[in-house]
């Protein structure tokens, strides 16, 4: 429990990070020095990145719950839980790398773009047979709702890192195309 509320704890100080960044993003996207589309669709991509950083936030929250009520959570339940934030975290860590590609490397923008569309699929899935799961347990009401929404803020995170990278995405044809 010491562990998860520390991770807890960290998770929340990074989101806060992430506000900052937004905040700063946008003071220096109304200087102007971009044209408007390229602004607006930059203002896109930092919003989709900070959902990823907010629903995380919120699924720690219910983690912290699910520790505070002491649900009692089968261990082949929090197995699957870990094994859908691992695959989490490597869309959050190819995202980043997408983003940091971009204007230096459009191929590794794009093969990012791919490997965090085919996470966002196996989460997809992986969503689908976790929240099957917690219906088809015996646990107290509390604990289902807790779980599933968990769940639900673990699968909105996955689709704000897949927004992210198709913004990514857009931002390098639009280049390309400019660019011709």
């Amino acid at each position: 429990q010491i562990k998860a509320l520390d991770a807890i704890r960290r998770l929340a100080y990074s989101e806060k990070e992430a506000d900052n960044v937004e905040e700063h993003m946008s003071e220096e996207l109304a200087k102007g020095d971009l044209a408007p589309k390229e602004r607006e669709d930059l203002m896109h991509l930092v919003r989709r990145m900070e959902d990823v950083a907010d629903w995380g936030k919120e699924a720690s929250r219910d983690l912290q719950l699910v520790i505070e009520a002491n649900v009692l959570v089968p261990v082949q339940l929090w197995r699957k839980f870990f094994e859908l934030t691992s695959e989490l975290e490597k869309a959050a860590k190819a995202m980043r790398m997408s983003v940091d590609a971009l204007g230096v490397s459009s191929e590794t923008v794009m093969s990012q773009e791919k490997a965090v569309g085919v996470l966002e699929h196996i989460i997809d899935d992986m969503y689908f047979n976790i929240k099957k799961e917690i219906l088809m347990t015996e646990l107290d009401p509390k604990g289902v709702y807790i779980l599933m929404d968990m769940l639900r803020c673990l699968e909105e995170s996955s689709d704000s890192s897949k927004d992210a990278v198709d913004m990514l995405h857009i931002l390098v044809i639009s280049d390309q195309f400019h660019s011709r």
